[in-house]
């Protein structure tokens, strides 16, 4: 069987093989005949509705295509059964469609969320810079009032031994 391997919603990682055990399964041979798989894919930092993609595939294999009951024996069964192969090509067609445009959206998606994680690290990088220059330039303040200080201290001290050595 075509295995999908893809999480339903809400997945807990219990087994079900057609995904008709609800919202806590794990699809992993895909979507019962003629029925669509569907998937939720989380895109975004919340874990809302806002912040996932949720699509559906068709099952394309010849019985979810319905051409697994098509026999050529007489020209009118081979009739059918070509007009069933053009309609199947048609569905496949659509699907083909239908996942290419799902993974541009996606693609899309992937590329804003890239260029949001850009702008963060650079915001986040310039704030540390900001706090970096502030805490050197207080650093280096605190510093000139300790020299300065000690200066004083050494001015303070030679005017008494000055004043003690006129005296004497």
């Amino acid at each position: 069987p075509n295995v999908y391997d893809q999480a339903q919603p809400g997945t807990s990682g219990s087994s079900d093989p057609h995904g008709t055990a609800g919202p806590d399964s794990f699809n992993i041979d895909g979507p019962a005949d003629n029925i669509r798989g569907h998937w939720r894919v989380q895109i975004g930092a919340d874990n809302d509705v806002n912040n996932q993609h949720e699509f559906s595939i068709t099952n394309a294999t010849a019985n979810g295509l319905d051409l697994d009951t098509d026999n050529v024996t007489t020209v009118d069964s081979a009739r059918d059964a070509i007009t069933a192969i053009d309609h199947a090509i048609d569905e496949i067609n659509r699907e083909r469609s239908y996942i290419g445009s799902e993974q541009n959206k996606l693609q899309f998606t992937m590329s804003n969320l890239t260029s949001n994680v850009q702008s963060i690290e650079a915001a986040r990088s310039s704030i540390e810079d900001v706090d970096f220059a502030a805490e050197a330039a207080n650093l280096a303040q605190n510093q000139i009032l300790a020299q300065s200080g000690t200066a004083m201290l050494a001015q303070a001290s030679a005017i008494s031994q000055n004043i003690l050595g006129l005296l004497a």
